[in-house]
This record gives structure tokens, C-alpha cells and sequence, in this order.
């Protein structure tokens, strides 16, 4: 019984992990383009950016790049804080978990109204740290 069990579990993680990225909506090629806006991709565990739909609500510890068009000093990559919360020049504190790339870029935008004209903001989700699957019991490896 413990032999099937061991079994069933190693080829669930196999099958989650095969099929997890298209589940959620991510590409398992770097360089396919999002299904929803251009500015939602985001990359894995790696560098390499993989496609986001546009319903990805931005999360604890992913890593955005915010650019706003000619203007360097603005422009960052960032951490969502443990308390859901980024930090910019100019725009000061704003809450990021919770929210799409879309709506955070808004919200970045209007922020900036008063100090650039026009200004011209993208999210881009670099990195996704905030869905986590923990493999437990009897397998070779057990962990994050």
C-alpha cells in the first residue's frame, strides 16, 4: 500500500510539474507572446521571461520591472515587500499584491502625472516567487 502511495505521488508531482506552467497560463517557451496585455509576462524560476495572461495577480516576493519611457531614474526592477507593498521615486509607497501588471501600472502612472508629462509606464513580471508547491512524503527530494 505505501508502494502505490509513493507511486501515485511521484507521478502527480511529475504530471503537476509537466503541465503546472499551462495551467496557470504560463508558456513553456521564453519567447511566446502573453495571452493578455504585452506588458504581463513574468519568468519562473529562472531569467528567461515566460508569458502571463493578463488575469496574473502580482504576489508576495515576485520581482517587477517598472520602466517609465525616457526616464532612467524612475525606472527599477523591484520586490514586492511582505507587506504587499513596492517602493519608486517620485511615486513613494504603493500596494502591488493584489493587483494585475495592468492596474499597478495605472495606478503608477497617475501617481507620475504631476511630476512627467505624458509619462509612459510598463510592469513587467520578471519573476514569479509567490506561487510556491511543496512535494512532501516519500519521494527523493522533498521541498519547495
Amino acid at each position: 500500500m505505501q508502494k502505490r502511495k509513493t507511486k501515485f505521488l511521484i507521478i502527480a508531482g511529475m504530471a503537476l510539474a509537466l503541465a503546472g506552467p499551462a495551467l496557470l497560463g504560463w508558456s513553456q517557451e521564453g519567447g511566446a507572446q502573453p495571452s493578455g496585455s504585452p506588458q504581463a509576462s513574468q519568468a519562473g524560476t529562472s531569467q528567461k521571461p515566460a508569458s502571463v495572461s493578463g488575469d496574473y495577480v502580482i504576489g508576495l516576493d515576485d520581482v517587477l520591472a517598472i520602466n517609465v519611457w525616457k526616464e532612467a531614474e524612475i525606472s527599477r526592477d523591484v520586490q514586492v515587500r511582505p507587506d504587499g507593498k513596492i517602493s519608486l521615486p517620485l511615486v513613494g509607497e504603493l500596494q502591488a499584491a493584489g493587483l494585475r501588471p495592468l492596474e499597478l501600472q495605472k495606478q503608477i502612472t497617475d501617481k507620475l502625472q504631476s511630476y512627467v508629462s505624458n509619462p509612459e509606464v510598463t510592469v513587467i513580471v520578471q519573476q514569479v516567487k509567490s506561487k510556491k508547491i511543496n512535494v512532501m512524503s516519500e519521494v527523493g527530494r522533498p521541498g519547495e
